[in-house]
């Protein structure tokens, strides 16, 4: 979350015509616990190097891509900075991986997005965590 209580997202394109909002991250490489590959990509996408991470949720999700069906576990972390320190800038290597463009939102945006919002129920999510 940034600065007023907002929150980064990046508009992405599967390469199927598909296009979509979501949180910055990435996979696990080899070796890499969910909380080390938080930070690299901290680092990779944002230019964090030093980040507090305080766990969400961990879920499991599935998808269709290119007629394919896709499992895979996703950990969200909630990383508290300021908009200033956050290096936004689309490198060649962003855009190759998909990553059309950073914004800001808040919370009250975030709702009946076109491109949708994964994963979809983040608004209500971080209102639940705030209120605790």
């Amino acid at each position: 979350m940034g600065a007023e209580g907002s929150v980064l997202l990046l508009l992405h394109h599967d390469g199927h015509g598909r296009r979509f909002w979501a949180t910055p991250g990435g996979g696990i490489e080899a070796g890499e616990s969910p909380r080390e590959a938080a930070q690299r990509e901290a680092l990779e996408e944002l230019g964090l190097t030093e980040v507090d991470l305080q766990e969400l949720w961990t879920d499991q999700v599935e998808f269709e891509i290119a007629d394919r069906s896709i499992t895979q576990t996703e950990t969200f972390f909630f990383v508290r900075t300021c908009a200033d320190v956050v290096r936004c800038e689309l490198n060649e290597r962003l855009r190759a991986e998909g990553i059309e463009e950073f914004r800001w939102w808040k919370r009250d945006e975030m709702v009946d997005v076109d491109p949708p919002i994964f994963p979809s129920d983040l608004q209500s999510r971080l209102t639940a965590m705030l209120q605790e």
